[in-house]
């Protein structure tokens, strides 16, 4: 498995654009897998605290995944919150409902999330809007994009949900839940998540004056048996114990 390259996001940007301008797609076929486990990205990794902050482009190494951090316009897209610090937020509508660490995406940022090991079934992750500024922001101001992606950065399915309006002037998390459903189920090696906001005339547009901002928790993966390995192991044994028996009785 390829992980997925910081070049690639113009394209996936264009594709994705295009994508919303003629409304959402359903998740392309794969083969669908068994489970075998499950995988959490809950951002409480010491790399993210040596790390502080991702520029446009950066990557780290999960063991399990590499997490690259990219926004079309550069600069510095990401970086790991404390929710428990009041002032690591300083400056901008963070939401406070979350005492652990999470990331923030700021600056119209993506998230590319690459399993080293071929492919897993993301299912849910927390989720908020990350106002630029603090403030009361009157209703719903956009959503989050869940991309599923192949290795040459092409859409292979997306998803999205509103982010929730504030709670008495308070952003918070939520919980969604059934984005594997979403995928019909199947199982992809990249994955990629963004923001859209909505203008004026109810569009959810990308790169909205670098205000396309989020923030992710707990994101839960589901690993796949290794149930069809299995099975060709097993027919390529059998096809060795056929040819075996035919050379016997030549």
């Amino acid at each position: 498995m390829t992980p997925i390259k910081s070049e690639l996001i113009p394209h996936v940007v264009s594709t994705l654009k295009k994508t919303l301008a003629g409304g959402l797609i359903a998740a392309a076929f794969t083969v669908a897998q068994a489970q075998a486990g499950t995988i959490t990205i809950d951002f409480e990794d010491p790399v993210f605290t040596d790390v502080g902050f991702f520029l446009a482009g950066d990557s780290v190494n999960l063991g399990q995944f590499n997490l690259l951090v990219d926004s079309p316009d550069g600069g510095m897209p990401g970086l790991p919150v404390n929710g428990s610090d009041p002032t690591a937020c300083a400056g901008m509508g963070c939401p406070v409902n979350n005492s652990s660490n999470y990331f923030a995406g700021v600056n119209n940022a993506w998230m590319f999330l690459s399993y080293n090991s071929g492919s897993v079934r993301m299912q849910s992750l927390d989720f908020s809007f990350l106002a630029p500024y603090a403030g009361v922001i009157n209703g719903v101001v956009g959503r989050l994009l869940v991309l599923a992606l192949d290795n040459q950065g092409n859409i292979a399915g997306l998803t999205s949900r509103e982010f929730a309006p504030q709670v008495n002037g308070q952003w918070m998390f939520t919980d969604w839940s059934g984005i594997g459903a979403d995928f019909g189920n199947k199982f992809y090696s990249n994955y990629a998540i963004t923001a859209c906001l909505y203008t004026t005339d109810n569009n959810c547009t990308l790169n909205a004056n670098n205000q396309g901002q989020f923030a992710v928790d707990n994101i839960n993966f589901d690993v796949p048996a290794p149930a069809t390995l299995g099975l060709i192991s097993f027919s390529l044994l059998g096809l060795a114990a056929s040819r075996r028996r035919t050379n016997a009785n030549k």
